[in-house]
C-alpha cells in the first residue's frame, strides 16, 4: 500500500513518529561514540600507566624537576600512583630529601600506599603531613583558616575509616604523628610554589616568598597548641 492509499490518520501518525525515529538513531550513534571514546581513553590510561611502571625509579627526580618547572604538582602524584606498591619504601627514601618542593598531593599519595600496605601509623604520618602542607599553602595564598573550607572535599578524600578509628582509639598515636610532622617541617621546610592552590581559591597571586616564613611559624604555633590541647585532654581524663 502506497502513502497515497493509506488512511489519512495513519499517514499523520507516521509523520509524527518520524522525528522520534531520527532522535533514536542519533541517540544510538551518540551512545556508540561515547562507548568508543571511553574505550580509547581507558586504553590510553592503561598504556600510560604501563609506560610509567616500566621506567627506572630514578626517573622520579626528573619528574619532580619537571613538575617544579611547569608548576604542575600532579605530575609527581600521577607518577607515584602508577608505580608498583612494593617500591613504596624506595620511593619514600627518594621523596624525603626532595619534599620541600613537593605539594600536598604527593604526600596524600604516599598515605594511600602506606595504608594499602597495612602500615597505619606511617599512613597517618603522611596524611598529617599532607594536611599540614595544604594548610601552609592556604596561608601563603592569604586565605588562612577560611581557605580550608574550600578544601574540605580534598581533606575528606584523604581519610579512611581505619585512620579515623585509629585516631579515636589511640590519641597518643595522633599526637606522635603530628609531632613527627613538626620535626619533619623543621628539617625540610616547604618552599614549593602555592600558585596552583591560590588559583583554586581564586587568589591571583600568593604572598611574596620573602614573607612566607611568618606564615610557617604561625602554622607551627597552631600545631603546637593542638599538641598542648591534647595533653590537657589527657590530663583531665585521668
Amino acid at each position: 500500500m502506497t502513502t497515497e492509499n493509506m488512511p489519512p490518520e495513519k499517514t499523520a501518525a507516521q509523520w509524527l513518529l518520524l522525528p522520534f525515529r531520527y532522535l533514536l538513531k542519533a541517540l544510538i550513534v551518540a551512545a556508540f561514540l561515547v562507548y568508543v571514546l571511553a574505550g580509547v581513553s581507558a586504553t590510553m590510561d592503561l598504556y600510560q600507566r604501563t609506560l610509567l611502571r616500566t621506567q627506572d625509579t630514578n626517573v622520579l627526580y626528573a619528574v619532580i624537576d619537571d613538575s617544579v618547572q611547569k608548576n604542575d604538582p600532579k605530575l609527581v602524584s600521577s607518577w607515584l600512583h602508577a608505580r608498583p606498591l612494593e617500591e613504596t619504601d624506595q620511593l619514600v627514601k627518594m621523596i624525603i630529601p626532595k619534599s620541600p618542593v613537593l605539594s600536598y598531593n604527593a604526600f596524600f599519595e604516599i598515605f594511600q600506599r602506606e595504608q594499602k600496605l597495612g602500615r597505619t601509623e606511617e599512613a597517618l604520618f603522611w596524611l598529617q603531613l599532607g594536611r599540614f602542607r595544604l594548610r601552609y599553602d592556604t596561608y601563603r595564598c592569604g586565605a588562612e583558616e577560611a581557605g580550608l573550607k574550600a578544601f574540605e572535599p580534598i581533606l575528606n578524600l584523604a581519610q579512611s575509616p581505619e585512620t579515623d578509628a585509629l585516631m579515636r582509639e589511640h590519641p597518643a598515636l595522633l599526637k606522635k604523628t603530628v609531632q613527627r610532622v613538626l620535626d619533619f617541617d623543621a628539617k625540610y621546610p616547604a618552599h614549593n610554589d602555592p600558585g596552583p592552590i591560590c588559583k583554586t581559591l581564586n587568589q591571583e597571586l600568593p604572598v611574596e616568598e620573602h614573607n612566607w616564613e611568618p606564615f610557617r611559624q604561625l602554622l607551627r604555633k597552631h600545631t603546637e597548641k593542638f599538641l598542648q590541647d591534647q595533653d590537657q585532654v589527657k590530663a583531665k581524663s585521668k
